[in-house]
C-alpha cells in the first residue's frame, strides 16, 4: 500500500501574502489542525501552519511570520510503512504529501488507524502502550495557565481531575482555540520633547498606537473541558484492535485508561499504537 492510496485528497490550504485571521477562520469553522501554505501560482510548498503557532506568537498577524517554513513531508508514491516510520520518527501528526513538490494531499495518523489498523487481527492488549506518569491538571484551574502546562509538557491535550482525583475530563488545543479571539488594544505615546530638549511636534504630542494580539477568556478548565460523560476510555487489557477502533469511530486520537477503580493511570495515543505496525512488518 501506497501513501497515496489512503491520503486525504481534499484539503484547506492558504496562500501568502495572508493573516492571522483567516488562519484563526479556517482552524475555528473547520477544527483543522494543520493548514498548507502554497505558492498561489505553482501550489508549492511554503510551509504549514498550526494553531501551536498562533499560541507561540499571538502578537504575530502575517501569516508568511506564522507558518512553519519546514514542515515534515512525504511523497505520494511511497509505501505507507516509510510514512509510519517517518511519523513516528519525527512525533508528528500529519504529513504533507507531495508530487514532487506541489502539494496534493494530507497523510494523518487518523487514516492510518482507520484504514489499516482497525483491520488488523490485533488481540494483544494496549498496556505495552499506554503512557504512565501523565500530567493531569485539576479542573477548577484557569484555561490560561493550562495553556502553560500543556505547552511546557509539549503535549496536545491533558486529563482533568476533580477535587477527589477522579477524570472529570480532558481539555486540548480545540478546546483552547475555540476560546481564542484577537484582541485590539489601542496606547497612547508620547512624542513631546523631554526635558533634555526644547523641541516637540507641532501637530500633536501624542501617537496612538494600536496592536492586535491573541488572546484566551478567563474561563476555568472544566467550563470548556470535555466531560467524562462524553469521554471514551479503556483499561490496559483492551485490545489494540479494539482500542483502535474505538479510536475511529469516535475520531480521537488519545484515550484515558482508566483503572478497576475507575481512576485516571494513563493515556493511549494513536501514533503509539502505530509502533505495532512496523513490528508486524518486520
Amino acid at each position: 500500500m501506497l501513501v497515496k492510496d489512503i491520503m486525504r485528497k481534499e484539503f484547506h490550504c492558504l496562500y501568502v501574502p495572508g493573516s492571522r485571521d483567516s488562519v484563526l477562520e479556517l482552524i475555528k469553522n473547520h477544527n483543522l489542525k494543520l493548514i498548507p501554505v502554497l505558492e498561489k501560482a505553482t501550489r508549492k510548498l511554503l510551509g504549514a501552519v498550526t494553531y501551536q503557532e498562533l499560541i507561540k506568537n499571538p502578537d504575530e498577524e502575517d501569516l508568511a511570520m506564522l507558518m512553519n517554513r519546514e514542515p515534515i513531508t512525504i511523497q505520494m508514491d511511497v509505501p505507507i510503512i516509510e510514512a509510519i516510520e517517518k511519523i513516528i520518527e519525527n512525533n508528528c501528526r500529519i504529513l504533507v504529501v507531495l508530487d514532487n513538490n506541489q502539494v496534493v494531499g494530507l497523510l494523518t495518523v487518523h487514516l492510518i488507524v482507520k484504514n489499516i489498523l482497525t483491520k488488523k487481527k490485533f488481540k494483544a492488549p494496549i498496556k505495552p502502550f499506554v503512557r504512565v506518569g501523565i500530567t493531569a491538571i485539576w479542573d477548577e484551574t484557569p484555561i490560561q495557565v493550562a495553556l502553560y502546562i500543556i505547552q511546557i509538557a509539549k503535549i496536545v491535550i491533558i486529563p482533568c481531575i476533580d477535587n477527589s482525583g477522579t477524570l472529570s475530563g480532558v481539555l486540548g488545543y480545540d478546546q483552547l482555540m475555540q476560546e481564542s479571539e484577537v484582541i485590539e488594544e489601542e496606547h497612547s505615546s508620547s512624542l513631546s520633547a523631554t526635558e533634555d530638549y526644547d523641541w516637540s511636534w507641532e501637530t500633536a504630542d501624542t501617537l496612538m498606537i494600536t496592536k492586535k494580539h491573541l488572546q484566551l477568556s478567563n474561563k476555568l478548565i472544566k467550563d470548556v473541558m470535555i466531560k467524562k460523560a462524553q469521554i471514551q476510555s479503556v483499561n490496559e487489557l483492551t485490545p489494540i484492535k479494539e482500542c483502535a477502533k474505538k479510536m475511529r469511530n469516535h475520531s480521537l486520537d488519545q484515550l484515558p485508561c482508566l483503572d478497576v477503580n475507575d481512576k485516571f493511570s494513563g493515556m493511549i495515543y494513536d501514533i503509539d499504537l502505530l509502533k505495532v505496525l512496523l513490528t508486524s512488518d518486520k
